[in-house]
């Protein structure tokens, strides 16, 4: 989540407060943030990846695919 993510630990308000003050006192920096996350999860998880997926496991099962 390099780059892509602001994150606190869990039962930590302090730094969860810590990274919402990062998001509004950099707005552009947030707004880049938030582009990057959303790359990351359209690459990873969107249905097209999904289906990539799938296609390689059933594949490697034994399954025609193609």
């Amino acid at each position: 989540l390099t780059f892509c993510a602001y994150l606190a630990a869990p039962e930590a308000p302090n730094q969860l407060a810590e990274q919402i003050e990062k998001v509004f006192a950099d707005w552009e920096s947030a707004t880049q943030t938030g582009l990057r996350a959303r790359e990351r999860c359209v690459e990873h998880y969107s249905l097209a990846a999904m289906a990539e997926r799938l296609k390689k496991v059933l594949g490697e099962c034994g399954f025609d695919v193609e």
